[in-house]
């Protein structure tokens, strides 16, 4: 099954087939809205599932029945203690899935073009050149000079980094910790595309700000940049709080 983003990123519907790098082919039987499909692309049987190497556990769907508080604490009773565990209700999230605070690949995909790739060492990755060719570009912005992004994420990150500028704050940002926008890679190894792959995140003050540790990021910052429409991974389940990406196109 397709979710409508998807089947029309490919231009097939109900009746076609999809064929992936491992020779798998697949028919569609169906097109859903992508809110019935949890934001993702496919959804497949546990099965083909398995065949396609889908086999990680990434949310549990759930009815609701008594308190919430008490459905949380027993859910943190089953698992393992250590594990992050976020709850959502339907209302507090377009899509209940697993990374729900950024936008779903079928959007990005939509909004900012896809790209056929290969992998490369560790989790990097080879775009089509051709791609990149017409999207990515190389633009002067206020407090970071020249930066790598795609040139549709060029005007928002100006506007917020010339706010800054603007209100005496660039001491803010420390040009030596940006660790940059356009990077093809994916989330880590076996992971998923980042979004930086198409150019539309950055990370500012990574070094005191690393994955999965506490923010010293100023207020301030982060209001400038997520006024102009992008997310801030210190609030994510997991924090990355020298990370910042679109999530309104």
């Amino acid at each position: 099954v397709l979710t409508k983003t998807s089947a029309e990123l490919r231009g097939i519907g109900q009746g076609g087939t999809i064929e992936f790098a491992g020779g798998e082919i697949l028919d569609v039987v169906g097109v859903v809205s992508d809110q019935s499909g949890a934001g993702a692309e496919i959804v497949v049987d546990l099965n083909s599932g398995t065949a396609l190497g889908v086999i990680v556990d990434r949310f549990l769907l759930a009815r609701l029945t008594g308190q919430r508080s008490t459905v949380e604490a027993s859910l943190r009773g089953v698992l393992d203690p250590s594990a992050p565990l976020r709850v959502r209700t339907s209302g507090e999230s377009p899509f209940l899935r697993h990374g729900d605070a950024v936008l779903t690949q079928a959007a990005i995909k939509s909004a900012f073009g896809e790209f056929s790739y290969r992998l490369a060492e560790g989790r990097s990755v080879e775009l089509d050149p051709a791609w990149v060719a017409d999207n990515i570009v190389d633009e002067e912005v206020p407090l970071l000079g020249t930066v790598t992004c795609h040139r549709d994420f060029i005007p928002a990150l100006s506007q917020a980094l010339a706010r800054i500028e603007s209100d005496n704050l660039g001491h803010l940002i420390d040009p030596t910790q940006f660790a940059g926008c356009f990077s093809p890679r994916r989330i880590g190894a076996g992971l998923p595309l980042s979004h930086h792959a198409w150019g539309v995140a950055i990370d500012l003050n990574i070094g005191d700000n690393p994955r999965g540790s506490f923010s010293t990021q100023d207020p301030s910052l982060v209001a400038a940049l997520t006024d102009v429409g992008m997310g801030w991974g210190g609030e994510w389940l997991v924090p990355d709080p020298g990370h910042y990406e679109v999530i309104s196109p």
